[in-house]
């Protein structure tokens, strides 16, 4: 999920700088704000989601591991 989630953000990051690259030639592309600013709280939204379900799962696996210990 973080390789998906990684590959999104870099594709953004391509369509960011192809508007900065014509922006520099005089040139305009058609960009809605809104349009990349939903984008990009997404991106943020699904970062937070995929990060805290990793943690979740690192914690309850640790836990799992600790208690069939005796400990």
């Amino acid at each position: 999920m973080l390789r998906e989630l990684s590959q999104i953000g870099s594709n953004v990051n391509q369509l960011a700088r192809a508007v900065n690259v014509a922006a520099r030639g005089g040139q305009r592309l058609e960009v809605e704000a809104a349009a990349v600013e939903a984008l990009r709280v997404e991106v943020v939204r699904l970062t937070a989601a995929v990060t805290a379900a990793a943690t979740s799962s690192r914690t309850s696996s640790g836990t799992a591991s600790s208690a069939g210990d005796g400990r």
